[in-house]
């Protein structure tokens, strides 16, 4: 009889591996470059230059709206990428 506890570990690392695979293999089925503009501006540029930014403008409440600015500077992104491409992908 095997503990349950013990196998757990290993399920659940296989139920990740196999998620970032889909995750990855949705990503670049469409167009890779976009998403991964939109990704690395999200993650990287927008965030760190409002969290840089807000807080010299806002004093301590600017750390706490930084990432949700950078958030809507994120939708405006994805927004321009929409309207630039929507006769590539037949968006309305």
């Amino acid at each position: 009889m095997r503990p349950f506890f013990l196998s757990v570990p290993r399920r659940s690392k296989k139920v990740c591996v196999d998620n970032s695979k889909k995750h990855l293999t949705k990503r670049f089925m469409g167009n890779g470059i976009v998403s991964a503009v939109i990704s690395f501006l999200r993650t990287l540029l927008f965030q760190v230059a409002m969290v840089m930014l807000l807080p010299m403008l806002l004093g301590i409440d600017g750390i706490w709206l930084a990432i949700g600015a950078a958030e809507l500077l994120a939708v405006a992104v994805t927004a321009a990428f929409l309207v630039v491409n929507r006769k590539k992908y037949h968006y309305a």
